[in-house]
This record gives C-alpha cells, sequence and structure tokens, in this order.
C-alpha cells in the first residue's frame, strides 16, 4: 500500500472522530474514553489516564497500521524515542506526521499533521485530549515546545486489516472494568460495545469506497 494511501485512510479515522469527548458515557474532564478502554483493557479514569498518545495509537489501529510502524503506546516521550531510535524525527512537519511537543519533564503533547498551510509557516493538527476533545488546532512551525515530527514508515503498510488486528481493537470493550460491579452493568457495557461495535464496521466499509 502507497504511503499516501495509508495516510487517507487515517485521516478518514481523524475526521470520523473529530468533536467526540468522553461526555457521552462520564463527566467532562474525566478521561474516561473509549480510546482508554482500547489501550488499558478495561474502562478507566483519573487525572493519571491523559489520552493525547492513546487517541493516536487507536487511530493508527483503526486504520490497520501495524505497531511495528506506530507503537501502541501511552506517551508523547515513548513516541517521540520509538521514532528517534529508528532515524524518523524531522524538523519539517509532512501531512501524516506526528508533531511532538515537549514542554517540559511532565507535560508532554502529540498531534497528527493534517495540513500544511500555504505560508510555510503554520499546520493544521489532528489532536486528542485537548479541552477533554477531539479537536483540529493550528500550529506554526516554531511553537513553544515543537521538539520534531515523527514519520512513520507507511509504505510498508499492508493493503488489509488482518483479523487478528481487528480483535485486538475490539477485545478490551469486552472486558468489564474496575467500576462494573454487577452483571446489569456489565450488560449495559456490553450493549454499548455492540454499538461501538457497529460503528467500527461501518467505518471500515465507509473505508473501502
Amino acid at each position: 500500500m502507497s504511503a499516501q494511501a495509508v495516510i487517507d485512510r487515517l485521516l478518514k479515522v481523524h475526521h470520523q472522530e473529530l468533536g467526540r469527548s468522553d461526555s457521552v458515557r462520564a463527566p467532562l474532564g474525566s478521561n474516561k474514553v473509549k480510546y482508554n478502554t482500547w489501550y488499558y483493557d478495561q474502562r478507566v479514569s483519573g487525572d493519571e489516564y491523559m489520552w493525547c498518545a492513546v487517541y493516536q495509537s487507536w487511530i493508527n489501529a483503526m486504520a490497520g497500521v501495524p505497531m511495528d510502524i506506530y507503537p501502541k503506546a501511552a506517551g508523547v516521550v515513548f513516541v517521540r524515542d520509538f521514532f528517534k531510535e529508528r532515524g524518523r524525527i524531522f524538523q519539517t512537519p509532512k501531512v501524516g506526521d506526528y508533531v511532538i511537543f515537549i514542554f517540559s519533564a511532565k507535560e508532554h503533547h502529540i498531534g497528527f499533521v493534517e495540513k500544511l498551510e500555504s505560508d510555510g509557516k503554520h499546520f493544521m493538527s489532528m489532536e486528542g485530549n485537548v479541552s477533554n476533545r477531539v479537536k483540529r488546532v493550528r500550529h506554526r512551525q516554531g511553537d513553544r515546545g515543537i521538539v520534531g515530527y515523527a514519520r512513520p514508515e507507511y509504505d510498508r503498510v499492508e493493503d488489509d486489516m488482518t483479523k487478528e488486528e481487528l480483535v485486538d481493537v475490539l477485545r478490551a470493550g469486552f472486558t468489564p472494568g474496575p467500576d462494573i460491579k454487577t452483571v446489569n452493568e456489565w450488560a449495559n457495557q456490553l450493549n454499548t460495545v455492540k454499538r461501538e461495535v457497529a460503528e467500527i464496521k461501518e467505518m471500515l466499509e465507509r473505508m473501502q469506497h
């Protein structure tokens, strides 16, 4: 599969998630999002579960990008180091790159470069956990905190997502989280997962057209 075809697939998934928040099932700001459920194999919430990096990993998994090309990670520093070890950190962005922000030892962020502006200085980025939502954000290439742009080897992605990869994406939703105390609560969770599975199937069908 060409790198551009993979980037187009990622963009489709990002656009379908645009504006999503954790307010559907929990108070806004709880970090109780489906992206974290997928990553941690259970429903989680709290300040320790910030999800900007998890969101990007979820998008790649949904688009069929294997973990040896984009890692399954909850930390921005881990993502940066993954690409740094492979010589895939650049100082000028391209569409499909991941802009890495390191503001301090404890404050990090990451976004997917969606579009470069014609002035050669600004770009648009798709990001998770911005005001507790998935948002499109405009940046200047010299913005504070930017340490580089990670560039996956998209041309190594095979044409189709394997059954095993899809099962891995869906499996977490069927694991009772720490908040599940009764059979009825688990049943409600499973019903939610069924709706999400239906969304995933619909999304995959649209991506094939």
